[in-house]
């Protein structure tokens, strides 16, 4: 897969599988209503090309007030459903609480978009320094690969390392090395773990 890659852009072209064309259906509602948002987690690796399932898209959003939160449910309600809420009330009450929203087609649960706000330092790290993608000339953006690395090491489950391991092999030469350093602090991630699942050592 050939990249133009900087700190702040990738740019490449591929063919979309039908997730992908769900997750560009769904954000183009989030460009509409002007809303910010950062895709985080497996849905990452997959779409660089990672060969393994998901059901669900995790993002990140902006904070928003209520008057933008219904007009985005108003844009949405022809082609998506809520899944734990049927009201625009209701669901921002449920947001502002700090309860993710899950939205999906409306003749089907799966996939679905979970829709996260933002709790942590690094949740709104992730949105302020999210990285622009152009595919196919369609936009959208991710978290920084290093804080996904990172993150990923974290949670430490079998499936959360392999999607590192592969984040890490497919960007290798255009991570910036201390900032993925960096990240692994802050998540609590040791050297020492880094090296043993990613199979190398961290210069």
């Amino acid at each position: 897969m050939e990249m133009n890659y900087t700190s702040k852009k990738i740019i490449f072209n591929k063919e979309l599988r039908a997730i992908d064309e769900f997750v560009f259906s769904f954000i183009s509602y989030l460009d509409k209503a002007k809303i910010k948002y950062v895709i985080i987690s497996g849905y990452v690796g997959l779409f660089f090309g990672r060969n393994r399932n998901t059901e669900d898209i995790d993002l990140f959003v902006e904070d928003l007030n209520f008057e933008r939160f219904a007009e985005f449910w108003n844009l949405i309600s022809s082609e998506f459903d809520c899944l734990n809420a049927t009201e625009p009330k209701y669901a921002y009450d449920s947001l502002a609480n700090e309860v993710a929203l899950r939205f999906h087609k409306k003749d089907s649960f799966i996939p679905n978009i979970e829709f996260k706000p933002l709790k942590t330092d690094i949740d709104r790290y992730s949105l302020e320094k999210r990285v622009e993608i152009v595919c196919n000339s369609k936009r959208l953006y991710f978290s920084p690969l290093e804080l996904q690395i990172a993150f990923k090491l974290e949670l430490g489950s079998e499936k959360d390392e392999e999607d590192a391991r592969f984040l890490y092999k497919v960007f290798k030469e255009h991570l910036n090395k201390p900032l993925l350093s960096e990240m692994l602090e802050k998540l609590n991630v040791s050297n020492k773990k880094f090296e043993m699942i990613i199979g190398e050592k961290l210069e």
